[in-house]
């Protein structure tokens, strides 16, 4: 476990949806070895389709975040790296900032605060 969940038991909640410039994925609740299948389908569909400029996985509302939920998210940049697409990781902050810092993935990860801030920055090249 990377950090400890709340008193409530939450299930990972992923909104998803298209923008010109790219795809975001909000994540909301816990994001740990139960639920980190959601998230990989989810990313699976947007694998799936052709010419997605840039992926945007916004983490404000994560509460929790275990191993398997780490490992997705380096799945995702790693799949990412594969397809050409950007990969832009917003809203990391407390618990989840730290354990990026302390697995030396914060350096990895393209992190911006905000969605908008990712939106704005895809114009610019990483």
């Amino acid at each position: 476990m990377l950090f400890a969940p709340g008193d409530a038991r939450l299930t990972l909640i992923a909104a998803l949806r298209h923008d010109s410039d790219a795809i975001i994925i909000e994540l909301g609740g816990e994001l740990d070895v139960d639920s980190a299948p959601t998230l990989r389908e989810h990313l699976g569909r947007v694998w799936e389709l052709s010419g997605v400029p840039a992926l945007v996985l916004d983490l404000t509302d994560l509460v929790f975040c275990d191993t398997a939920g780490l490992g997705e998210l380096v799945r995702a940049f790693k799949r990412s790296q594969a397809r050409g697409v950007r990969l832009v990781l917003t809203g990391v902050a407390g618990p989840m900032r730290r354990v990026l810092e302390l697995t030396g993935l914060r350096e990895v990860f393209e992190i911006r605060p905000t969605t908008a801030d990712a939106m704005s920055g895809l114009l610019r090249p990483f």
